[in-house]
């Protein structure tokens, strides 16, 4: 038995319904699910082309024993990528594992990739880190100061997801003689606000806050 299994409200988040060519969800599918571990809850995140019965996550220790923790009914109305979000919350400190099975109406049941989680006493410095830029938004050529905890000045690469679930990657370099970043490479604007780093060129800044601040 898992401990500190909370409930899950999932939404599926509609309004993000991408404009792209429909696609059968079949076992050849590729499936896409992302676990990140933010403070002591699990932000959970997938994508899913096809109309889906319904979906089951489930959390495991070792990868060998799983538990359900959520069942949600599938979008029968769509054949494009819908991507849902949701949180875990209040889950102990400890390693986990996650996976979603999608149940489809022919009763065929795909899985997902296996998602690793980190205890919260794995992560080298969990709290918030923060990014002060005078550029808002963040572009091509615009300068960073970083202030991140147990991290030494050189060129990163970053993949951050804002608060709805928008994702963006960039590119910095440090400047040694000016004690900066210069952003070499973006995704796109990336304005002032909260995200959460889904990658990083530097393997112990994964799953941690950031905060982008507008400075005068």
């Amino acid at each position: 038995m898992l401990l500190g299994i909370s409930s899950i409200t999932l939404c599926a988040q509609e309004n993000n319904v991408k404009s792209e060519a429909s696609e059968s969800l079949s076992s050849n599918s590729k499936i896409d699910f992302e676990a990140h571990r933010a403070g002591s809850n699990i932000e959970l995140k997938w994508t899913v082309s096809g109309l889906v019965k319904y979906f089951s996550v489930e959390r495991s220790l070792d990868k060998d024993s799983w538990e359900p923790i959520l069942t949600m009914t599938g979008s029968n109305q769509t054949l494009h990528k819908t991507e849902y979000f949701d949180i875990n919350y209040d889950v102990p400190s400890v390693k986990l594992f996650y996976r979603v099975n999608y149940v489809l109406y022919s009763g065929e049941i795909v899985t997902s990739n296996v998602a690793f989680v980190p205890a919260y006493d794995d992560l080298s410095m969990f709290e918030e880190r923060l990014i002060k830029t005078i550029y808002d938004p963040i572009r091509v050529g615009a300068k960073l100061n970083l202030f991140f905890v147990n991290f030494s000045s050189e060129d990163l690469l970053l993949v951050l997801r804002d608060q709805c679930s928008q994702e963006f990657y960039a590119k910095v370099k440090y400047l040694p003689q000016e004690d900066t970043y210069l952003v070499t490479n973006v995704s796109g604007d990336i304005p002032s606000g909260q995200y959460l780093i889904t990658a990083s060129s530097k393997k112990h800044i994964y799953s941690s806050k950031l905060r982008i601040e507008l400075t005068q």
